[in-house]
């Protein structure tokens, strides 16, 4: 809880989350977006945008560890496009829960918020100065 002297020094920033690590204590999506398309080509597993994908050059699955390549006929994997974990799609037919969830965390409708308190009024304006020059660029 803030102090009333300390009020007039606090920025709230509200940003994207686009890219940010996850926390290892966050839950992982509810089961029903398990298997989802939201866009075309793609399945929701556990958080990752999962996609398609043949390796001809040697990879490796990081649940089971077998091979995910073949130079003439690959077998079926995913790759997420957020975090880059790949997998045989197998694992997610079976509905194998040995997946770990994804690491990046994207939500278009959400807006994370920061609380920032600044030493003083003069270090707030700067805040906000560099804030906005940082928002132009975009």
């Amino acid at each position: 809880r803030a102090d009333a002297k300390e009020i007039p020094r606090i920025l709230q920033i509200l940003y994207a989350g686009e890219g940010e690590s996850r926390k290892p204590d966050e839950s992982t999506p509810p089961p029903d977006l398990v298997g989802r398309e939201e866009k075309p080509g793609t399945v929701n597993h556990k958080g990752h945008e999962l996609v398609a994908i043949s390796f001809h050059m040697p990879t490796t699955c990081e649940v089971c560890s077998k091979p995910l390549w073949h130079m003439f006929r690959p077998p079926p994997a995913l790759e997420c496009r957020r975090c880059r974990i790949k997998v045989h799609k197998e694992h997610l037919d079976k509905r194998e829960e040995i997946i770990a969830p994804c690491k990046v965390h994207y939500d278009p409708n959400t807006a994370k918020e920061m609380l920032l308190l600044a030493g003083t009024l003069e270090e707030q304006q700067q805040w906000i100065s560099r804030l906005s020059k940082k928002i132009q660029k975009f």
